[in-house]
């Protein structure tokens, strides 16, 4: 599924919502909202060094074996657009 969704992607600007953290691991900049409010912003790398919500979600996620894809914390983005 995420192949499918990084191919379709591919040189696209997209909006995607998620809760499964690993499904926008590979965003070139993901949004995080609490309360309905943006409160971080980023690339996945950069939202784990931050060490704020994006970074304790991504923890609690992998700490619960929620997601299968979280054992890779980082790499580069894959899905391009604008």
């Amino acid at each position: 599924m995420q192949q499918g969704l990084e191919s379709l992607l591919r040189g696209r600007t997209a909006l995607v919502i998620a809760h499964r953290l690993s499904t926008v691991e590979r965003a070139d900049e993901i949004a995080v909202l609490s309360g309905g409010r943006l409160v971080e912003r980023g690339s996945h790398r950069a939202l784990l060094e931050r060490g704020g919500l994006y970074a304790g979600l991504w923890a609690a996620q992998a700490a619960t074996g929620e997601d299968a894809g979280l054992e890779q914390a980082g790499g580069p983005g894959l899905v391009r657009g604008a």
